[in-house]
């Protein structure tokens, strides 16, 4: 069966704060993202057999749908998933040093891999 995993991508307002060692703030800028795009990573997943009468499958991982082409000083966030399909792309940002709220929700990162 084939399906696709899709990710939004990007945010539409936010903050980039820079930190001290310590995670101390020192400085804080306001960011506007455009709205993104929906990026497809098609799959198709293979029976692998089973255990106990609960079906296993193996994904296989396909290309990337719907990411515009790099253009200069043009950078995409993008998941981890589109990243590692997309190996010699320099324009992929990829959130990292996640951080969360005291519910555990994702509210931001300290970073981006690239």
């Amino acid at each position: 069966m084939g399906r696709g995993t899709e990710h939004h991508n990007g945010l539409l307002h936010g903050k980039c704060e820079t930190f001290n060692e310590d995670g101390t703030i020192i400085d804080s800028t306001e960011m506007v993202f455009q709205p993104a795009f929906p990026v497809r990573v098609k799959s198709e997943s293979i029976f692998a057999g089973s255990l106990d009468g609960i079906p296993l499958i193996r994904t296989i991982w396909g290309h990337v749908e719907g990411l515009p082409d790099s253009q200069e000083d043009v950078f995409y966030i993008v998941s981890q998933l589109v990243k590692d399909r997309l190996p010699d792309r320099t324009d992929l940002l990829v959130p990292a040093d996640i951080v969360r709220n005291e519910k555990g929700q994702i509210i931001g990162c300290k970073s981006f891999s690239v």
